[in-house]
């Protein structure tokens, strides 16, 4: 990435995102009213300033491009190894006084990229814990290999 874009993070002390109107400061002027050859040549300044301001960032986008394209392909190659996790939870609302019962399948990636990627999430109600149980049977069935951990204990 260039040092120019590089500084441009640091702008204002915000260093998550750039907005495009940082890179353009200055403006011109509607020729129609343009009246004296000194505001004709400061209007061709600024105009000649704005477009090699645009030219250094089609430049600073063509290589932010190519550093999210290798930040890209780092995180998915990390992302291809994880474990399938099976989770069978029990959870209190002293609020309502109510109990309900979450069935959770996700993948838990090994290095870097999400910490947890969720394919299933089911909430069923405290009536409701015989099928929480079954499905979390059905489950563990569905993915043999997967990492089970049931915390319905009282």
């Amino acid at each position: 990435m260039t040092s120019n874009l590089i500084d441009k993070f640091k702008h204002y002390g915000r260093t998550e995102y750039i907005t495009p109107d940082m890179y353009f400061i200055g403006g011109i002027w509607n020729p129609e009213k343009l009246d004296t050859l000194e505001r004709i040549a400061e209007s061709d300044k600024s105009a000649q300033r704005i477009i090699q301001t645009a030219e250094q960032l089609i430049e600073d986008m063509k290589s932010y491009r190519d550093e999210l394209y290798t930040l890209y392909n780092q995180m998915r190659e990390a992302q291809i190894i994880y474990d399938i996790h099976i989770q069978l939870l029990r959870r209190v609302d002293y609020y309502h006084n109510k109990i309900y019962y979450s069935v959770c399948v996700f993948k838990g990636y090994k290095k870097g990229g999400q910490p947890f990627e969720k394919i299933i999430d089911e909430d069923y109600k405290g009536k409701e814990r015989h099928i929480a149980i079954k499905r979390y049977k059905e489950l563990k069935k569905q993915y043999p290999r997967a990492i089970a951990k049931n915390n319905i204990d009282k």
